[in-house]
């Protein structure tokens, strides 16, 4: 029982609004970061943080270890069919990062400009001829439709540009 009392206290505390940290390789700098969504057929899979070092580019989800503790718990306490325990860390898996070395990324171009119910997204296109799109946020609580969000995701791009 700590443990759950740990993880709302965390919670409490902001833990569940920031991201999962990002290990950086001997060398690596991180050198650009911004709010993002991890887009799946257009539609957003998880939120967190677009990271670009000089090495990659990844997407880092929010950090939900905290909520997946709580939630777990509280199943297991309404007796809950064991099935929706399973579901729960497949909701987990689901929101793990997904990368792309920056060799691998040919091309950075800005997509959709969203509306009120997706934000912009900037494109990656991969050399194996993949292509990776993420929504792009001015922060946490700025809404989708705002100008704000075009304009960092503008932003990122021109410095992805500027820097290949």
């Amino acid at each position: 029982m700590t443990g759950l009392f740990s993880n709302a206290g965390n919670l409490f505390g902001g833990a569940g609004r920031g991201s999962v940290p990002v290990q950086l390789r001997t060398g690596e700098i991180e050198k650009f970061r911004v709010v993002a969504a991890a887009l799946f057929a257009g539609v957003s899979k998880a939120g967190g943080d677009l990271v670009v070092t000089n090495q990659r580019v990844l997407f880092t989800p929010l950090n939900t270890a905290d909520v997946t503790a709580l939630l777990r718990a509280g199943l297991k306490a309404a007796d809950a069919p064991g099935g929706s325990a399973a579901l729960v860390g497949w909701l987990q898996r689901q929101v793990d990062g997904t990368a792309a070395a920056l060799d691998d990324v040919v091309t950075v171009r800005p997509g959709g400009d969203g509306n009120w119910l997706k934000p912009p997204t900037v494109i990656f296109g991969l050399a194996d001829g993949r292509s990776i799109e993420f929504g792009v946020l001015a922060g946490r609580m700025v809404a989708t439709g705002s100008g704000r969000n075009r304009t960092v995701r503008d932003q990122l791009v021109a410095a992805l540009t500027a820097s290949s």
